[in-house]
């Protein structure tokens, strides 16, 4: 009974969106389903992952994209989840920044400035793969159903992806 107990414990105090294992490996996922293995085939800007990892991980909030992709507009309990999860994750973008630096001392990822788009690029190293995709399914998923709903999500500037993610669904943002 005790084993239950701390498991149950475990699964209580565990907040998946302030895990910055739970946060690296949704970013790891989502670069190797787009196919960020090379420079060539970099995603442009990580300052974007920081607002596409909610809808890696979960469903529900890509469900809210997939619903909404032509001009119609969130009724107002989605709304309110797209304004919390923008502006939790804006408040999020200097997490997303340390762990990526902290992925690249790692040597998991490369991470290059963009002098023309004044952004932090990234790709994966090329000997970096999900070694047990399995567990990852889920996530996977998500991610491939994101790369669908957004084909040109690796070189879109944040702005563009800002508007398509929240402004378009009636969310008011602000980036610095």
């Amino acid at each position: 009974m005790e084993l239950l107990s701390n498991n149950i414990k475990k699964q209580i105090m565990f907040s998946k969106d302030d895990d910055f294992n739970f946060i690296a490996y949704n970013i790891l996922v989502f670069l190797q389903v787009l196919g960020c293995c090379k420079e060539s085939n970099k995603f442009q800007d990580i300052t974007k992952l920081s607002y596409i990892g909610p809808f890696i991980s979960d469903g529900n909030l890509l469900d809210i994209l997939v619903r909404y992709q032509s001009d119609a507009i969130p009724n107002l309990d989605e709304r309110n989840i797209l304004r919390e999860v923008y502006i939790k994750n804006r408040l999020r973008v200097k997490w997303v920044f340390s762990i990526l630096f902290a992925l690249e001392r790692q040597g998991t990822v490369e991470l290059q400035k963009n002098e023309k788009r004044n952004c932090i690029d990234i790709w994966l190293v090329s000997n970096w793969y999900l070694k047990n995709d399995t567990i990852y399914q889920y996530e996977i998923q998500n991610a491939l159903q994101l790369k669908l709903i957004e084909p040109k999500i690796k070189t879109l500037k944040i702005d563009t992806l800002l508007d398509k993610f929240f402004k378009s669904k009636g969310v008011t943002v602000w980036e610095a």
